[in-house]
């Protein structure tokens, strides 16, 4: 098995923690349709949770990202 290329969207170790936080948008997708389709509470609580916790690690993951690329730019530059 081939090792996986790292992204060019996310620097390291922002390209490892994306590549983690993939199974948990598989989860919320799954619990999304079964709470669409089977309407219980404790279903509809739970993927709330989930996808809440996800979408803020997906957004510190991006400006976490942005301001090290900001900071090694700015490295770069002032060489």
């Amino acid at each position: 098995m081939r090792p996986i290329k790292p992204s060019k969207v996310f620097i390291e170790p922002y390209d490892d923690w994306n590549r983690r936080l993939r199974p948990l948008d598989t989860i919320t997708f799954i619990l999304l349709i079964g709470t669409i389709f089977y309407h219980p509470l404790w279903l509809a609580l739970l993927t709330s949770i989930i996808a809440v916790t996800d979408a803020f690690a997906s957004i510190g993951l991006i400006v976490l990202n942005a301001l090290k690329k900001r900071k090694l730019s700015k490295k770069n530059h002032d060489r």
